[in-house]
């Protein structure tokens, strides 16, 4: 059985005509370990790094020779070239992007985002991670996608960052950012206190007891009781006395309890 899945490697033709008129090719390659997964490449995507199982792929496309796929594959090659001559995925685009070190500025990024909201499409509100291959030099790089209509709000907002650094003098203090700093402005007592207040620990929560709330009975031992802890079932009373003056022994182990004068 896993000779015959593996035989379902090689080209296949969709059922349906994509915008009711391309009619599309994959290449199928079987995975040595999963025979019943599929890795598949297209003409204008290149390889797929997601698995399709046989069966998903069997519902959408026919199996057919290379000799009958190789016209339609080359012709979605050709058609795929760029952006502008369909509406398929392009083999080659205009991405507008930044590289370097974005996660300082990452806050900014993403209220610039928000604030042009209306103007974006939904792609381009998602700051995602991309790498793409140019197409002169041959370089990969790494960045954030950016929108094209955002890239002169961006440079005007960095503007700023840049004119208010610069203006900061840390010898000066606070006072020293200048025109960015508003006249005024009252510091709040409960945002200060909450600030400067020191943050729990587990610590917090248990206190030392002061000696002198140690009750004295607690610390001391009773004059006249018994001394130790193998005592039994046996105590002192202080109140039963016998006629002599001296306590007697209560015996609690015994039904009805009977009082027996110490021994002389």
């Amino acid at each position: 059985r896993a000779e015959r899945v593996r035989r379902r490697g090689g080209f296949y033709r969709s059922k349906f005509k994509f915008q009711g008129k391309h009619v599309l090719y994959v290449l199928a390659v079987a995975r040595a370990n999963k025979p019943r997964k599929l890795l598949l490449t297209r003409p204008n995507t290149g390889a797929s790094f997601v698995e399709m199982d046989i069966d998903d792929l069997l519902a959408k496309y026919e199996q057919v020779s290379p000799d009958e796929a190789e016209g339609g594959w080359r012709g979605l090659h050709t058609l795929a070239a760029d952006e502008s001559t369909s509406k398929m995925a392009p083999r080659r685009g205009e991405v507008c992007m930044l590289s370097g070190t974005l996660t300082p500025l990452w806050s900014t990024l993403s209220g610039l985002v928000r604030e042009h909201s209306a103007e974006l499409t939904r792609l381009e509100r998602q700051l995602k991670v991309v790498r793409v291959q140019t197409t002169d030099s041959h370089e990969r790089i790494v960045g954030v996608r950016w929108s094209a209509a955002l890239r002169r709000p961006l440079r005007e907002r960095l503007d700023l960052l840049r004119a208010s650094k610069a203006g900061f003098s840390p010898s000066a203090g606070a006072g020293a950012v200048g025109s960015t700093a508003e006249e005024g402005d009252q510091v709040d007592a409960k945002a200060l206190e909450r600030a400067l207040k020191a943050k729990p620990t587990i610590m917090s929560f248990f206190s030392a007891v002061p000696k002198a709330a140690v009750p004295k009975a607690a610390a001391e031992p009773r004059k006249g009781g018994l001394a130790g802890a193998g005592a039994g079932n046996a105590r002192w009373d202080s109140a039963p006395r016998d006629a002599h003056g001296e306590h007697e022994v209560v015996d609690l182990t015994s039904e009805p309890s009977v009082r027996h004068p110490p021994p002389r």
